[in-house]
């Protein structure tokens, strides 16, 4: 599955870029405001959009024909709970990156977080078992743009996608996430550095960089 990402990080990295990268990630987790006071969600809306107009192969990513669908979060869902993922998606449907935001994957019982270390993460199959369909029975979307905070190996994108497969197998799912995790022997160059690449089905998902073209969309909505 494709997926793209605006912004990268590497945990636990105590270097001047590395703690200014953190400090983003946290706004973006908590949709807080930014130095310059723009909530996060809104800010990665606009950066994204600049963006997308000077990239011609995210163009036809971002059309605004893809429906939205975000992530759930680790718990289910309560009334007043923030989750970033809506929020994004919510910012880019504002800035005409996407046609609508639907609630299509719920969480119906809680998982540990995707965040925790190594073996610890939750695997594919265990997201599987707590997540389930609750797009609404008049929503065919034939793109679909799975939207996240974060991302780290890919696990729950790649079963968010099993889960809208079941109900719309003909339709082209990517994912757009605001942050990618970079390795700890990585080498950061900045916070804003786009990715687009692959999310490759495994135990635990893995992302790879596509050294290909990323495959083309099919046009219309």
């Amino acid at each position: 599955m494709r997926y793209i990402s605006l912004l990268r990080y590497k945990p636990r990295d105590n270097s001047k870029l590395g703690n200014q990268c953190q400090g983003i990630v946290n706004a973006i987790k908590n949709d807080q405001a930014l130095a310059e006071g723009t909530l996060a969600s809104e800010a990665i809306a606009q950066v994204l959009s600049q963006v997308v107009k000077d990239q011609t192969n995210l163009q036809q990513v971002f059309d605004g024909k893809a429906a939205l669908i975000p992530i759930p979060r680790s718990a289910r869902r309560s009334k007043d709970a923030l989750w970033p993922s809506l929020r994004i998606a919510n910012a880019l449907c504002k800035h005409g990156l996407g046609s609508e935001v639907l609630i299509a994957v719920e969480r119906h019982k809680n998982i540990r977080s995707a965040h925790t270390s190594g073996r610890n993460r939750p695997t594919v199959d265990e997201h599987l078992e707590t997540l389930r369909s609750c797009l609404p029975l008049n929503a065919k979307p034939r793109r679909i743009i799975l939207v996240d905070d974060v991302i780290t190996k890919g696990a729950t994108a790649w079963a968010c996608r099993g889960v809208l497969q079941d109900e719309v197998p003909a339709a082209d799912i990517i994912t757009f996430a605001a942050v990618s995790t970079e390795h700890p022997d990585a080498t950061l160059i900045g916070p804003i550095a786009i990715r687009d690449g692959v999310i490759q089905h495994g135990p635990y998902g893995q992302w790879r960089p596509d050294t290909k073209n990323p495959a083309t969309w099919a046009s219309g909505a």
